[in-house]
């Protein structure tokens, strides 16, 4: 009796301590890891056009990534800007066949459509033995629609492994998407979608490169964008995209104790005419093994100010821990005209969290704050995936500047 006593105000000090060390009391821990060997982790998380949030996490069946055995893309949705989560939801089953091109999906990369209560997600497949490295690993594509009743419907993951390696140099062995937030163009439209984006690794043995494909059609076809014989991201790592208000395409990708950064700058948008500029260093962080994160640019203003552009960029800065927040005002074309000139001038804003921490990503909410969604490791026990909703002053140390929510 006395160690069960024992137990529970250990456990309960453990709680208290764990509550306390949280950045925000509105942070939620919405995929928990109990113990060893059944993992969640990689956040990815949107916002559909009906102001549903939705959080997507691999859950790590076979304790460990894909091409180990089984995952799962698991999901919780917000009706109610984060306030309140639905329980997890199964996105899309890998079958744990060793054998199977579907043995496990994860690593999911999101997008909702700015038109549409559509949301498309990006992830790879693979069978037992099949890692980014090897050709056995596969790509896949899902849609997602509103039901009446409040949730969400999948189709079945498409493997499109084929279309995709189709535009790449041939000496491609392999690729995924950077996981996390695809991201959607506010300026270009094509038909009936806006134009989205989705950054690729790419592997052909050790030697990496970063490309960038794109769709008119929400995800049915895929072009390159640019040419096969430039590469954008040289020995880039895990990439993401984003776009600059004049509609050039910004590559972001993870490398050892910086980001690489790239530009592609637009002669014709609507034919997706135009040139890659010269890969450079941006973000200086202390992170010498090179970890995953998210960029985003932003609309904000202050009082009786002329809106500007903020660039957010999330990474850890200390091994794999400390996520943090660095930002830079895109305030003179001069800021971001070339890949050198907006790799300079960052600062750097909220650290996150004290813990080890890895992946992280954001998107806007509804409500005019941030949705940042990233790996924690608060607990010692691999990570949870915490949700916290934040706004952009506090997130950056702006005063008074409010988001535009566009």
């Amino acid at each position: 009796m006395k160690k069960t006593i024992l137990s529970l105000l250990i456990s309960l000090f453990c709680l208290n301590a764990v509550a306390d060390s949280y950045p925000s009391a509105e942070a939620q821990t919405l995929f928990q890891t109990y113990g060893k060997g059944r993992p969640y982790r990689i956040p990815a998380i949107a916002k559909a056009k009906n102001g549903d949030l939705i959080a997507v996490s691999d859950d790590r069946f076979c304790g460990a990534d894909i091409g180990y055995g089984k995952v799962n893309l698991v999901y919780k949705v917000s009706h109610d800007n984060g306030k309140t989560w639905t329980p997890e939801l199964m996105m899309a089953e890998g079958d744990g066949i060793k054998t199977s091109n579907t043995c496990g999906f994860g690593d999911a990369a999101i997008v909702a459509d700015r038109k549409s209560n559509r949301v498309m997600v990006m992830c790879v497949s693979a069978p037992q033995g099949g890692n980014c490295w090897t050709p056995e690993q596969r790509g896949s594509i899902l849609w997602g629609t509103p039901t009446k009743d409040g949730n969400w419907q999948w189709t079945e993951p498409i493997d499109i492994k084929d279309q995709i390696m189709a535009l790449l140099p041939a000496d491609r062995v392999n690729y995924f998407v950077g996981s996390g937030k695809l991201h959607q163009s506010r300026t270009i439209k094509v038909g009936k979608y806006y134009r989205v984006y989705a950054a690729l690794w790419t592997s052909s043995g050790r030697d990496l490169q970063n490309y960038v494909v794109y769709s008119d059609d929400f995800g049915q076809t895929w072009q390159l964008l640019g040419t096969s014989d430039i590469c954008p991201g040289p020995d880039g790592n895990e990439p993401k995209c984003e776009e600059l208000p004049n509609g050039d395409v910004i590559l972001s990708a993870r490398r050892p104790g910086y980001r690489l950064l790239n530009i592609f700058h637009y002669t014709n948008a609507k034919r997706a005419e135009g040139t890659w500029d010269k890969a450079t260093d941006g973000i200086k962080n202390g992170d010498v093994s090179g970890t995953d994160g998210e960029i985003l640019l932003v609309k904000a203003k202050q009082a009786g100010g002329k809106p500007v552009t903020i660039a957010l960029q999330s990474a850890p800065n200390h091994g794999r821990k400390k996520v943090s927040i660095w930002y830079k005002i895109l305030a003179a074309d001069t800021d971001c005209d070339t890949p050198a000139n907006l790799g300079q001038g960052w600062t750097l804003g909220k650290q996150i969290t004290e813990h080890s921490s890895a992946y992280s990503t954001m998107c806007l909410q509804a409500d005019g704050r941030i949705a940042f969604f990233y790996e924690d490791g608060r607990s010692g026990v691999d990570y949870d995936m915490i949700y916290l909703p934040i706004s952009l002053s506090e997130l950056t140390g702006l005063e008074d500047y409010v988001l535009i929510n566009k």
